[in-house]
């Protein structure tokens, strides 16, 4: 009965703070990204603490700069879909009439298929709609957001130290390996983790530089003209 009670106080304790344990994981995720940074700071003589806030500080501006960039991009380029509806489906019918010799009537066609300008706006604002509701669902986890972050900066500027204090209750010898896994551990997936961002950044700017090369124009208004 004793075990049985202790189990079903686990599964309760499990399902009220398993949301909670995600954030810490992400967390812990969020320091071990930071840490091949912070340990390159350290290694120029400056104070674990320091280099935890000027890395991860590094990071999240970094991060706001490029979703404000990307979220700007995103709203402009729905917006010009939208748009370019009723154009994109003239040029279509103009190619099928020129390709297979048919005889579609553009302006029937256009009203069978509602695509006025008044349907386009209604769509428009439908659509955008629902992206100010996914905005606020988003919007809605700051909080967590806000729980990683601070979350990440104290294992960040005291991990060695945590999980010293974690091991303090083991053997001398069960101290040893377990400090010794996690910092292998943390320097391979912290490693891991860099080589992906150094790996997507090279991505873009090559596929920047093969845009440039086959002439995609850019701007909210262009097109590449060889798709």
């Amino acid at each position: 009965m004793t075990l049985a009670a202790a189990f079903l106080l686990g599964l309760w304790l499990f399902s009220v703070t398993r949301h909670f344990l995600f954030l810490i994981l992400l967390s812990w995720l969020f320091a071990v990204a930071l840490e091949p940074g912070i340990r390159v700071l350290m290694a120029r003589g400056r104070p674990r603490g320091l280099s935890a806030a000027i890395v991860g500080g590094g990071t999240l501006l970094v991060g706001l700069l490029l979703a404000v960039i990307f979220g700007k991009l995103f709203f402009v380029q729905i917006a010009s879909l939208v748009k370019s509806v009723p154009d994109t489906a003239t040029s279509l019918i103009h190619w099928l009439n020129g390709r297979f010799g048919t005889k579609l009537d553009t302006m029937s066609l256009t009203s069978k298929l509602n695509l006025s300008q008044s349907n386009i706006q209604t769509w428009a604002g439908t659509l955008s709609g629902g992206v100010l509701s996914v905005v606020g669902s988003l919007a809605s986890g700051l909080f967590d957001l806000l729980t990683v972050v601070v979350f990440g900066f104290c294992f960040a500027g005291d991990g060695p130290n945590f999980f010293r204090t974690l091991a303090t209750g083991m053997t001398p010898r069960h101290q040893e390996v377990f400090v010794t896994i996690t910092d292998i551990t943390t320097a391979k997936t912290g490693g891991y983790v860099v080589s992906k961002i150094v790996l997507a950044a090279l991505s873009s700017f090559f596929h920047g530089i093969s845009f440039a090369v086959i002439g995609c124009p850019t701007g909210s208004r262009s097109r590449c003209s060889s798709a």
